[in-house]
């Protein structure tokens, strides 16, 4: 959005008034390209009215927050996956869908919640793991590319969200330079990080 690419943010969790207060804060000015939707029903509801605004704005790229609540059943029902992944092609644009993820003791067996299906059907999967520790005032997490169907798996990649009174800033980070975030890199690599130590 920032880039002049219109976004569509289809949203079944918080209200446009939390999201509004949230973008507030990350972008100064708020892109105008940035379309917000308040979803109640499911996705395979909401095609034809995401399709419109789609349409209407000629949004190239569409944001799904989240998609246990964009469901019609169980998360766990393979069916669901095939309807979720079939209403998500009628909209011909883009897509980043975000889930959640069952509670897990092994970082390396971590899956999206529900059906394996949704994690095969989709293309690219990055899991987002918070630092456990971060300095008074930030949030330190990293970017973990687990799945990558198109080409090789891209490097983690280390964000610091850094909170003020009126805004919030992003700042890249190491993420070999924050242990918590080292912990989860590929063996490989936190092989290569000990050895240069």
């Amino acid at each position: 959005a920032n880039r002049g690419i219109p976004v569509l943010y289809a949203d079944w969790e918080f209200s446009k008034k939390d999201h509004r207060r949230r973008f507030g804060k990350l972008f100064q000015p708020m892109p105008k390209e940035l379309h917000y939707v308040s979803c109640d029903k499911p996705l395979s509801e909401q095609v034809e009215r995401l399709g419109g605004l789609i349409r209407e704005h000629r949004c190239q790229y569409i944001v799904l927050d989240s998609i246990a609540f964009a469901l019609e059943g169980n998360a766990s029902e393979s069916e669901q996956a095939g309807v979720y992944f079939r209403c998500v092609r009628q909209l011909k644009i883009g897509s980043l869908h975000i889930a959640h993820t069952p509670k897990s003791d092994d970082d390396s067996e971590k899956q999206i919640f529900g059906s394996v299906f949704f994690q095969n059907g989709a293309r690219s999967i990055w899991f987002i793991e918070r630092a456990n520790e971060s300095p008074r005032g930030t949030l330190q997490f990293g970017l973990f590319q687990r799945k990558n169907s198109i080409g090789e798996r891209l490097k983690p990649q280390g964000f610091k969200l850094v909170f003020q009174h009126d805004r919030t800033l992003i700042e890249k980070v190491k993420v070999e330079d924050v242990d918590d975030l080292a912990a989860k890199m590929p063996l490989l690599d936190r092989m290569k990080r000990h050895l240069k130590r």
